[in-house]
């Protein structure tokens, strides 16, 4: 299992062995907190217990570096330095954050479980929201940050010339479901219409999802969104996905043991993984069982295999397929019931 902790005499030659290895590649260390002379190791110690109480020379912050321990393998995987607050050099290109895997150990998913811990941390810490940044071109690290829930802010072009992307990661996040309102239309559309463009890339017809627009989505759905059931998540103040449903089964009147169907659920695609679909998902089921539903359906293309996941999470069975016309082309689109 891996675990952070804090540095110490009692991983001594685990943390030599991976500096050694580092070293061996000419590789430049990440995280800097790190780069120190090991070869006095008490030394160190006390440098790292000085960074954590913020004891730090003039212009620094107060930092704590964690190594990142595999007790299966007996070996230090990595570290990560955390940021206890962000003064303005750190705001615009360092942030919270920074983690570095050993070159021998990459590619195996240490990385992500590290933010993961490393959020921890900063949820002690007092951190409710969290700043990482990597290259643009270093897409491993992107992805890792994204998993944990990292929404992109922007892009900026670092001191080196290369281009840094910008991260916030929300660890209060205060996500509330409610009745879709009429000044939410433009924002629910929007989403919408960037969900199917990203989603359905490479499996609807790219002439068709070109065509799309808010505007003429808007005109064609304001009454759909009005009159059927429709919540919104909003998160600090801002919509960030839908859900619409309804309480019968007129769009599956072929199935008589259904009673109810979840119609679209949409989260901003930025924003996937921070428990929003989970809970408009939730919100629908909860809402349908105080009606004593007892089975609902749910459709979706059949390639979309990263929304079959999620349905398939939330306790979805597959019972059928059919074949759905959208634009000029024919697709097959299956079905997921749900025992309520």
């Amino acid at each position: 299992m891996l675990k952070l902790v804090k540095p110490s005499i009692d991983y001594k030659n685990q943390y030599i062995e991976m500096m050694k290895e580092w070293e061996s590649t000419g590789e430049k260390i990440i995280p800097a907190s790190i780069r120190k002379d090991y070869t006095n190791f008490t030394t160190m110690l006390k440098e790292f217990y000085n960074e954590s109480n913020g004891i730090v020379p003039q212009g620094y912050v107060a930092a704590t570096t964690l190594w990142a321990y595999d007790d299966e393998t007996n070996k230090i995987v990595g570290a990560v330095n955390i940021r206890h607050t962000l003064n303005e050099s750190l705001l615009k290109n360092g942030g919270h954050i920074r983690d570095g895997v050993r070159p021998s150990e990459r590619r195996k998913g240490y990385a992500t479980k590290m933010i993961q811990l490393a959020l921890n941390e900063c949820e002690k810490l007092g951190i409710t929201k969290v700043l990482m940044v990597c290259y643009k071109d270093n897409i491993g690290s992107a992805k890792s940050i994204q998993k944990n829930g990292g929404i992109l802010e922007n892009e900026i072009v670092a001191n080196d010339g290369k281009i840094e992307q910008r991260y916030w990661i929300y660890l209060e996040n205060d996500i509330t479901i409610r009745p879709i309102e009429e000044k939410d239309l433009v924002d629910v559309v929007t989403i919408q219409v960037t969900a199917w463009k990203t989603a359905y890339k490479g499996i609807i017809d790219k002439d068709y999802l070109d065509s799309m627009t808010v505007e003429e989505k808007l005109e064609k759905k304001k009454k759909d969104y009005l009159l059927n059931k429709c919540i919104v998540a909003e998160l600090n103040n801002e919509i960030v996905g839908f859900c619409r449903y309804i309480d019968n089964n007129s769009f599956s009147p072929t199935l008589d043991t259904i009673h109810c169907e979840l119609t679209a659920i949409y989260v901003k695609p930025e924003l996937k993984y921070n428990g929003i679909g989970t809970k408009l998902f939730t919100y629908v089921i909860n809402e349908f069982k105080q009606q004593n539903k007892s089975k609902m359906i749910l459709w979706c293309l059949k390639e979309n295999y990263n929304s079959r996941k999620f349905y398939e999470k939330m306790g979805g069975i597959l019972s059928k397929e059919e074949v759905v016309n959208i634009g000029n082309k024919s697709y097959i689109e299956i079905a997921y019931e749900y025992d309520l």
